[in-house]
This record gives C-alpha cells, structure tokens and sequence, in this order.
C-alpha cells in the first residue's frame, strides 16, 4: 500500500473556467493530511482508498459543489461547504472529527446518515465529540448527533442531582437553519413536546424520572431528525404512604404533588403521608383534603 503525504492523484477535466474536476484516490492509496487545508474543486471526489487527516487544524474546503462515492473512506479534522452549489453525499460520505460546517445558500444532501460527526474519539476520559453548523440547506440524515449535559456529552455527565435537578442541556448541531423543538417522556417510547422550548439549549426542572431529546428541523428544508435520548433522574424524592380503609385508584400525572407514580385516593378518610429530611410539601389540588401542607 502506497502512502502519500499529502499528495493526490486528480484527474483534471477542465475545458473552461466552470468545468467540473474529478479528484480520484485509487484502490490500495492512503493519502495522510497532517493538519494542512485540501481544496476539493467543483465536480467529483472518488474515494476507492483512504484519506485521512485527524490533526488540528486540517480542513477539506468544498467549493461549487462536489458529489462523493467510492468504496472507500474519508476521515477529516474539519469540513467546510464554502461557495454555493449541490453538495451530494448519497453514495459516500465523510467522517468528522471536529468541525462540519454548511455555509448560507450551500446544499447538502447528507444521504442516509453519509455525514458522520465523530462521536466515539475518546480523549482524557471524556469522548471528543464532532459538531455540525448548518447555515445552508440539509436533507438527509446525520450520524452522531448528541446531547450535552453541562456542556459534557451524556454518556460521561452526571444524569442525576438533587430534586429538582435542571442541567442545561445543548447539543453539537447549529446554525441560522436549523429549527428545534425539545420532548420529554416518562418512558422513553412516547415523547411530547415541551411547551416553549425552542432553543438550541434548555433547562427542565426535573422531579421525576425523565426523559429528553430534541426533535430538528429546519426553516428551509425538509430535513427531520430527533437526536438520541437522555435519561435524567432526580435524587432526595419524598416516599408517600397511605393509610386507611380505601384503596388507591389510579396514579398521579400531575407535575408537582402528586409526581407521576404516586397513588392518588377518591376518599378522604385516607391519610397520606410524605417524609423527607428538610423538605416541604403542597398536595394538590387541595379538593377533599383536611391539609395540604402535612398528612391529607
């Protein structure tokens, strides 16, 4: 296998200033980048072989739209769609380790799930995880979008504090395109969407075991896609006991107390009962109960 430091074999098919390039690594080539920028012209990029360039602060700049195939594959520090044109991915794709990034008035068709953000570069015991700015026009799917808690991806945060538990959560996609709209679930099958959260970020005020993703679009695409789910759990939650003759008919749904899975009784001769070190309690609503501040 022959092994090229930042050398390719293009094959030119220029006949005028707008003609389209064919760039070709052929079969059994590696082409290593060692942190240097490779201009990808208008046209083609075969890949039959390997690129690679995982080094700061190499960049593969894409102008005048470039359609990927081969059987091979390209691994890239940062990706850059420039100048404007259809930018095509549905037969091959890229694999980024830092940076893609979509500029106004550029296409990407992103093929099923061809962009590849790096999530699984671990780095001094946290995963180094590849962002997408999307400023232009996506369709497609993209693979390894994630969720931040603290700015921290969620397979290495902590999912879990003390009751109510609000970490800011972000995610590694961005950019005047994209639209979003965060969900929650108690089972991590049906989501709903939360009520004006809308931004790139939120904060949920967690008091039970809960569920988030983001569902994305964007405001000129048809592009949709939710990203992964992240369980938050809080800590310290009250313990609720009943006594008395009557028996629980259903359970709570309420966000405050009840919390969800906590019983909730139709007759008032039952007393229920919550304990916890230095908290306070509000049952709600208040319709049948003696007190709604200690045992109802």
């Amino acid at each position: 296998m022959r092994k090229l430091l930042f050398s390719l074999c293009c094959v030119l098919g220029i006949a005028a200033a707008n003609a389209q390039t064919t760039t070709t690594i052929n079969s059994g080539t590696t082409v290593i980048n060692t942190g240097a920028t490779y201009n990808i012209p208008f046209g083609f990029f075969v890949n039959n072989g390997q690129y690679t360039d995982t080094t700061s602060p190499g960049a593969m700049n894409v102008t005048g739209g470039v359609t990927f195939s081969g059987s091979g594959f390209t691994q890239e520090w940062n990706l850059n769609f420039l100048t404007s044109g259809t930018n095509d991915m549905s037969a091959a794709g890229v694999q980024v380790f830092h940076t893609a990034t979509l500029n106004s008035g550029v296409s990407l068709n992103a093929g099923a799930a061809k962009l590849n953000l790096r999530t699984d570069d671990f780095v001094a015991g946290a995963y180094r995880i590849a962002s997408l700015v999307n400023n232009g026009l996506l369709t497609g799917t993209v693979n390894g979008l994630s969720v931040y808690l603290g700015g921290v991806d969620y397979r290495t945060a902590t999912t879990s504090g003390a009751c109510p538990f609000s970490p800011v959560l972000s995610l590694n996609i961005g950019g005047t395109s994209m639209v979003y709209q965060w969900q929650n679930s108690s089972d991590n099958i049906t989501f709903s969407a939360v009520s004006g959260a809308t931004n790139a970020t939120y904060t949920p005020t967690v008091t039970a075991v809960t569920y988030y993703r983001c569902a994305l679009s964007t405001s000129n695409t048809a592009y949709t896609q939710n990203t992964p789910s992240v369980q938050l759990t809080p800590t310290g939650l009250p313990s609720v006991t009943i006594t008395g003759g009557n028996t629980p008919l259903c359970t709570g749904t309420g966000g405050t107390i009840p919390s969800p899975g906590w019983p909730v009784v139709a007759a008032t001769s039952d007393t229920l009962v919550a304990t916890s070190a230095g908290a306070t309690f509000t049952w709600a609503p208040s319709t049948g109960l003696g007190s709604t501040t200690s045992g109802a």
